[in-house]
C-alpha cells in the first residue's frame, strides 16, 4: 500500500512540474520581444503616419506571409521601415535570404505585400498566395478568379514573368513571379 501511495504521489508531483514547465515556457513564449525596426530620421513620423505603420506592422506580423516564412526560417534578421512621400514600407529580411515587404499609401488607397521564398514548389506557392488572398484582400478575395489567370512577361530586364490572378474590385491582383521554372516571388496588391 505504501508503495501504491508513493507511486501515485511520484507521478502527480512528475504532472505538476510539467505543467508549470509548460506554463513558464509559455509565459516566456509570449514575452519575446517583436523585432526592431529601424526608423527613418531617427523615429521622427507624423502622429498618422505613426498610427498607419503601427497598422501596417500589426497586420503583417500576425498575417500568414509573415507567419510562414518565419516558421520557416525564423525571426526576422532586419527590419527597415521607409517612407517615401505617401508610402509606407516595411521590409523583412530572413537569414535564409527570404524576404517580406508589405507597402502602403493611404492617399492613393494602394497597398501591397511581396514575399520572397527560396525554394517554393509552384503548388506551395499557389496554396500559400490563396490562403494569404482570403486574409489580406477580405473573405471574397476582391473576386479573384483563380480558375483563370494570364502570362507576362516583366519588362525587369532581368528575365522574369508573371502568372497574374485578377480580381473584379479595387483593381485587385494576385501574381507568382518566376525566373525561368523557379517561383521567386508571391505578390499581393490592391487600390481601391
Amino acid at each position: 500500500m505504501a508503495r501504491s501511495v508513493l507511486r501515485n504521489s511520484f507521478v502527480g508531483l512528475t504532472a505538476l512540474h510539467f505543467i508549470i514547465a509548460f506554463l513558464s515556457c509559455s509565459v516566456l513564449w509570449s514575452q519575446v520581444p517583436k523585432t526592431h525596426c529601424e526608423m527613418p530620421n531617427g523615429g521622427m513620423l507624423s502622429p498618422t503616419n505613426k498610427q498607419l505603420l503601427q497598422d501596417l506592422r500589426e497586420s503583417t506580423e500576425t498575417g500568414t506571409l509573415f507567419e510562414t516564412i518565419q516558421r520557416r526560417s525564423g525571426r526576422p534578421k532586419n527590419c527597415k521601415i521607409k517612407v517615401d512621400g505617401d508610402n509606407i514600407v516595411l521590409s523583412y529580411a530572413f537569414s535564409d535570404s527570404s524576404q517580406l515587404e508589405a507597402l502602403i499609401n493611404p492617399v492613393i488607397e494602394y497597398s501591397e505585400q511581396r514575399a520572397q521564398l527560396p525554394g517554393q514548389t509552384t503548388a506551395s506557392a499557389m496554396k500559400l498566395l490563396r490562403r494569404s488572398a482570403v486574409e489580406y484582400l477580405g473573405g471574397q478575395n476582391c473576386g479573384i478568379r483563380w480558375s483563370k489567370s494570364e502570362e507576362e512577361t516583366n519588362a525587369d530586364g532581368q528575365g522574369t514573368h508573371s502568372t497574374v490572378f485578377r480580381g473584379d474590385s479595387c483593381n485587385c491582383q494576385a501574381r507568382i513571379v518566376f525566373r525561368g521554372s523557379a517561383v521567386e516571388t508571391l505578390i499581393l496588391k490592391t487600390s481601391c
